[in-house]
């Protein structure tokens, strides 16, 4: 892995695909440019041997009266396998949250557990074929003044949907308090963000809160962790069986580069991007991120985006909550 040197304004995140090399570049100081790199190694597929034969297992319980695993709606339960031993002396600190963090680590991990919480209703159920199974998630801290980038990497997946993935987030700068983060110590509510409204996800800091001017640590996880179950560009078939390009250029957060992509589900039409990385980024030629507030006309069908969860760039001092617009999309896809 690269080493990371702080810029002395700000950073830039690359999201590439496990195995892949994740870095922090420079980057404009109020936006944080959020780059999902999907060259490189496809997530592994697990055994679609073993998932037919649970599949058809699956089919013959249920012709017998009995429930389909696939089909029992089983609650999503997604894993931080490598989340660090709090109890009374422990000294596991295998997601260096202690090391970066200190004795803002319960604050810092309580964060990604609430937003684990958040994506889990959202799903409601991966509804694998095979029984029992459950999304292993690996999160990890970043170098010390490693800045206010983060990547994601989906790692496997099951009959094509993920299974398994990681977060690496980057530590902030210094090395008091949250190190520059916003580490809200009431992450179930966003009453830090009553400013100016965005959507009913988005919202901003007002001036003396204090998330004003930083980088909401629960934003940055659920923007990473939205890749990591899903927005993946080519990655998962279900999601670009959906998705369609256009010729149109992304002049919301793409500033021109990229084209926009559709989504089209049964629940839902949404605009895409291939966009990576903001005016400053790259065309990707995939649909990697939810494109901003920008609407387009296409064969007489008005797509539009937003500002969500998913969009290539997020603003400091603003909260994304998991939206609406990514529950149908997974849904669908």
């Amino acid at each position: 892995m690269t080493s990371f040197v702080n810029p002395p304004r700000s950073a830039r995140c690359q999201r590439p695909l496990t195995r892949s090399i994740h870095r922090l570049d420079a980057l404009e100081s109020r936006l944080q440019f959020c780059v999902l790199h999907v060259a490189g190694d496809p997530p592994v597929e697990l055994r679609p041997d073993l998932v037919q034969a649970s599949v058809d297992a699956n089919a013959t319980t249920a012709a017998r009266g009995g429930s389909a695993a696939g089909e029992g709606g089983e609650p999503a339960d997604i894993v931080w396998i490598n989340r660090a031993n709090t109890t009374a002396g422990g000294t596991d600190d295998t997601d260096l949250f202690g090391s970066r963090f200190g004795a803002s680590a319960p604050a810092a991990r309580a964060v990604v557990d609430a937003v684990i919480v958040a994506f889990e209703k959202m799903i409601g159920s991966f509804n694998y074929a095979v029984a029992d199974q459950t999304y292993s998630l690996t999160v990890k801290m970043l170098g010390v003044n490693s800045g206010f980038g983060a990547s994601a990497g989906l790692a496997t997946e099951l009959a094509g949907k993920p299974q398994s993935g990681s977060i690496n987030l980057g530590a902030g700068t210094g090395t008091s308090g949250g190190n520059g983060w916003f580490l809200d110590p009431t992450p179930d509510e966003s009453s830090e963000f009553l400013g100016t409204t965005i959507n009913a996800f988005a919202g901003n800091a007002p001036a003396g809160s204090p998330a004003a001017g930083k980088g909401d640590f629960y934003t940055i996880v659920a923007l990473e962790l939205t890749h990591c179950v899903g927005l993946f560009g080519d990655a998962l078939p279900g999601w670009a069986e959906l998705t369609n390009a256009t010729t149109i250029a992304d002049t919301a957060e793409g500033g021109g580069v990229g084209e926009v992509w559709t989504f089209n589900g049964p629940s839902i039409q949404h605009l895409l991007t291939g966009n990576n990385g903001g005016s400053q980024g790259q065309d990707f030629d995939q649909a990697i991120h939810s494109a901003g507030p920008i609407s387009v006309n296409i064969d007489g069908t008005l797509y539009s985006g937003a500002q969500d969860q998913g969009n290539a760039i997020y603003e400091f001092g603003r909260r994304y909550l998991v939206s609406n617009v990514f529950a149908l999309m997974f849904k669908d896809a």
